[in-house]
């Protein structure tokens, strides 16, 4: 849903655009990625051979399931920041997906381990990994972005650049007008 919506945004404001574009992959990406990952997990067969591991495993499923919606939600904010009607920053619409998706790969990597029961080296690293891709966008928004010194300054910059805010748009744009 949040895909969408942010992606409405962006046609009505724009048409379709390069921009456009790199929100639909963004956003289906995301999507389908969380998807992917979610399942991977081999909940049944654990489960099945491990009854008493199901009430940790369900109350993980909340904090994921949480986690993936609020990510919905924050691609909604991006679509209110796209269409003029949020007055925020690109840094704060940026954590408004990367902290829920940071939530859910953390959740996820740790209810593996959980129904697993053993700790995989390797797991560490692709949670690293996946993590460090999380940080690195919000990490470039910040870079692009800068300091706003008062409301106004804020306003202004968020109005020149407010074009498709979504973490390869958004950096791609204040990096591009802090180089000019």
């Amino acid at each position: 849903m949040g895909t969408l919506a942010t992606l409405s945004a962006v046609t009505e404001e724009q048409g379709w655009t390069m921009d456009a574009t790199l929100v639909c992959l963004a956003g289906v990406g995301l999507t389908f990625g969380m998807w992917w990952i979610y399942y991977i997990l081999p909940s049944a067969q654990v489960l099945h051979a491990h009854r008493n591991r199901a009430l940790v495993w369900g109350y993980g499923q909340m904090v994921i399931v949480a986690s993936i919606v609020a990510t919905g939600a924050g691609l909604h904010v991006a679509a209110y920041v796209i269409e003029h009607e949020a007055h925020i920053g690109a840094l704060t619409t940026v954590l408004c997906v990367a902290i829920p998706v940071g939530i859910f790969l953390g959740g996820t990597y740790a209810l593996y381990t959980y129904l697993v029961g053993r700790f995989d080296p390797f797991h560490v690293w692709l949670l690293v990994g996946t993590v460090g891709v999380v940080v690195l966008a919000v990490a470039a928004t910040f870079a692009g972005t800068g300091p706003a010194s008062s409301t106004n300054a804020r306003r202004t910059a968020n109005a020149r650049t407010s074009t498709p805010i979504i973490w390869t748009i958004v950096t791609r744009r204040k990096i591009q007008s802090s180089v000019s």
